[in-house]
């Protein structure tokens, strides 16, 4: 792949983006390609498995942007959620699919929740702010997921941003509501809140029902105003994203990523250098990575 795609927001946003957000995003792009070599070098191929509604023939990308976004959930929960309650682990449901899934330190201030980028070569491919808190990033694992199953005419390379207000980019309002449905679906929320109170929830029903379904606060805020239930406002408003502290905001690679590159090297396939090159460390992270791994591995064989 090329390395400097410009990446869009609704509209071309590469002038719009900081040299820290531009090195970051080609940091992502550079470990997205070298995830693939690995799973070249070791499992032979690049494989990914994922619904294409565009021709299967349903109605699902029919109506208003937001009615797609909540059928496509609909559909998907069905397929992917065993049963009718909260998701346990988006990012382990994306993985086993074949997408790929990382975090990476924007700076400071940065507007970027994050982005999406599909190539044939590489697979699709999922980039999260990682200063976003943990329930923050499932969400918009859910929300970048729907780029690739609608935003497909052409696939080009997105940076999405928090708050981006309705109406601004249909797209973004389509996979906003795809995430608020796939997280908290109409039907749950309403069976929670039957013979409640809906005109006065306060902070504490916030923090409950966000627990249940492991979404932010905002999360069902904004999915009560959307069923006409209540307003969409609450303390700190509805797009305030809930972030980490700066230590935490590092590069965070797929399990799988850092598995494939132990196992080529036990193969012989690469060596500690190279290893630390494809993970973007050093040589002697590399080795303690495989020595990590490898007792893991040795422990679940006990």
């Amino acid at each position: 792949m090329t390395v400097g795609n410009e990446w869009y927001s609704g509209v071309p946003a590469e002038e719009d983006l900081s040299d820290s957000e531009k090195r970051e995003l080609r940091v992502f792009e550079i470990l997205c390609r070298h995830f693939a070599y690995l799973e070249r070098v070791v499992v032979g191929e690049v494989s990914f498995e994922v619904p294409n509604y565009a021709a299967s023939g349903l109605p699902v990308l029919e109506g208003t942007m937001e009615d797609q976004g909540t059928e496509l959930a609909r559909r998907e929960r069905e397929r992917l959620v065993p049963e009718d309650g909260p998701v346990v682990d988006v990012r382990d449901m994306l993985d086993n699919m074949g997408i790929k899934v990382m975090a990476m330190p924007m700076p400071e201030g940065s507007d970027v929740d994050g982005g999406f980028l599909f190539r044939s070569d590489i697979g699709p491919c999922i980039m999260l702010n990682s200063s976003l808190s943990a329930r923050e990033r499932a969400m918009e694992m859910a929300h970048q997921y729907c780029h690739f199953l609608a935003d497909f005419d052409p696939y080009l390379p997105r940076v999405c941003l928090g708050g981006t207000p309705p109406g601004v980019d249909l797209c973004e309002d389509r996979a906003r509501s795809f995430a608020l449905e796939f997280f908290v679906p109409e039907e749950s929320l309403l069976s929670l809140m039957s013979g409640r109170d809906l005109g006065d929830v306060g902070e504490p029903e916030f923090d409950a029902l966000a627990i249940y379904f492991g979404v932010p606060p905002r999360a069902i805020a904004e999915q009560l105003g959307r069923l006409g239930l209540g307003s969409s406002e609450m303390p700190g408003g509805p797009d305030v994203r809930e972030r980490v502290s700066s230590d935490e905001g590092s590069v965070r690679l797929p399990e799988r990523f850092v598995r494939l590159a132990v196992e080529a090297r036990s193969r012989g396939l690469i060596s500690d250098v190279r290893m630390g090159r494809l993970l973007q460390t050093s040589a002697e992270v590399a080795q303690e990575l495989a020595a990590y791994f490898s007792a893991g591995e040795a422990s679940d064989g006990e």
